[in-house]
């Protein structure tokens, strides 16, 4: 995948010559997901994926995804609550979400935070990296027993993501 970005471009994945995504990046599948590999944006309101993910720990079932997005996306209040709306959780108010947790993780030498979302029944595990003209999502999202079970399988597949030289 060659992906670019910012300035209003949207990014894109073009085919190299035998029909598969030239990748941006570089990553370690973990132990027991199912890599599902990119897939374009399927809708006007998707981003590009350059990896996405199965994980199922019986019943319960997570999606995981490395996506990018043009231009500078941040966790504030908007976003926040967006996500939290998405697995069931409340809104918060602009000094709440200043106020909430976030782990500090490295993302290839870039400095970003792991924000976690534990709803009534799913929960959402995100790291937003920021590199040049683009913002880079490493999620996972699914019934909370799949995400308790593979949270250190998820931080394993942010550390290991390696950026190798597209998508700035």
């Amino acid at each position: 995948m060659v992906a670019k970005g910012g300035r209003g471009d949207a990014p894109s994945m073009p085919p190299d010559h035998g029909g598969k995504a030239k990748l941006p990046i570089t990553y370690t599948t973990p132990e027991g997901w199912k890599d599902t590999g990119p897939r374009a944006p399927r809708s006007q309101f998707d981003t590009p994926k350059a990896a996405t993910f199965i994980v199922r720990e019986g019943n319960a079932v997570a999606d995981a995804d490395v996506s990018l997005m043009p231009g500078r996306t941040e966790a504030d209040a908007g976003n926040v609550n967006r996500w939290r709306a998405q697995v069931g959780l409340p809104a918060l108010s602009a000094d709440e979400v200043a106020k909430l947790p976030a782990r500090d993780v490295k993302v290839d030498g870039i400095d970003c935070k792991l924000l976690d979302f534990a709803g009534p029944k799913q929960t959402t595990l995100l790291v937003l990296v920021p590199r040049g003209g683009v913002t880079w999502f490493i999620k996972v999202r699914g019934d909370n027993a799949a995400i308790e079970k593979n949270r250190a399988k998820f931080e394993a597949l942010v550390q290991s993501v390696k950026f190798i030289g597209a998508a700035e």
